[in-house]
């Protein structure tokens, strides 16, 4: 919302510019009920003094509202600032497209022997199953053709759902229903 002060001061000095003989004490109450309304139709932008040129131009006397919006809005409408469009962040895409070629021209080039090193270096890990399914999952996404080198244990789908065990029946499920429930001639 733009500022009361700034549109009063600005419909102050379209008085002083239209008004000719009327006598400010008359206008002052037209401006402070003007300023409101205009504060809250137009941007703060739109007070600016070659506004003020343009609607003092059109009008011989103090203007009414009516008079005051249809001048400032034609104005605005010319004038008002093209609303600028979102920039995008084109060094970080040209820096993640390079790093995406690098990549590919990487994964393109690997050896089968470059893959054995490779195999010999995640067997020697700390944790070598999970090393090794991480290459896996490169490996087929990068250059799948290089797949028959990899131990199989490393090729498990780990998508697959759990295997799952059949659970011991609990000691009361096997207890006869009586047994649990208890007796109900015996019950407090």
């Amino acid at each position: 919302m733009t500022e009361i002060r700034v549109v009063s001061g600005w419909l102050t000095d379209l008085a002083n510019l239209t008004a000719g003989s009327a006598m400010m004490r008359e206008i002052k109450p037209r401006i402070a009920g003007n300023a409101s309304m205009l504060a809250d139709a137009f941007p703060a932008a739109a007070f600016s003094r070659a506004s003020l040129d343009a609607v003092a131009r059109q009008c011989k006397f103090f203007p009414s509202y009516s008079e005051i919006c249809e001048h400032l809005s034609a104005w605005w409408k010319e004038n008002r600032p093209t609303p600028r469009a979102i920039e995008s962040d084109q060094p970080a895409t040209v820096r993640q497209r390079e790093l995406e070629r690098n990549n590919r021209e990487s994964w393109e080039a690997i050896s089968a022997e470059q893959i054995r090193t490779k195999i010999r270096t995640i067997r020697n890990s700390p944790m070598p199953a999970l090393f090794g399914h991480f290459f896996a999952t490169a490996l087929a996404k990068h250059a799948p053709q290089h797949l028959g080198l990899l131990p199989p244990e490393w090729l498990e789908d780990r998508n697959e759902p759990a295997s799952v065990t059949a659970l011991r029946r609990p000691a009361a499920a096997a207890m006869p229903s009586e047994v649990r429930r208890g007796d109900p001639e015996t019950a407090p």
